[in-house]
């Protein structure tokens, strides 16, 4: 989300929201075992989320998980 002249601004000058997306740009340039995933468990069945849940425990790496419970 970075275009036109945003490429050559100073960081000191980015806004809260532009300072976190360069961060998430220089963590996804890096080689690392990483997975983001962002409500990983919607629209699937219980299977499909055993089996999610099995290749996650199994992963070598660091998991960032986004999710959101909404209680009425």
């Amino acid at each position: 989300m970075f275009g036109g002249d945003d490429w050559d601004k100073y960081v000191s000058v980015l806004s809260g929201g532009e300072r976190t997306r360069l961060a998430m740009i220089k963590l996804l340039l890096e080689p690392v075992n990483l997975l983001i995933l962002d409500e990983p468990t919607n629209h699937l069945d219980i299977r499909t989320k055993d089996i999610l849940k099995q290749a996650l425990m199994e992963f070598d790496g660091t998991l960032i998980l986004v999710s959101t419970t909404v209680i009425f």
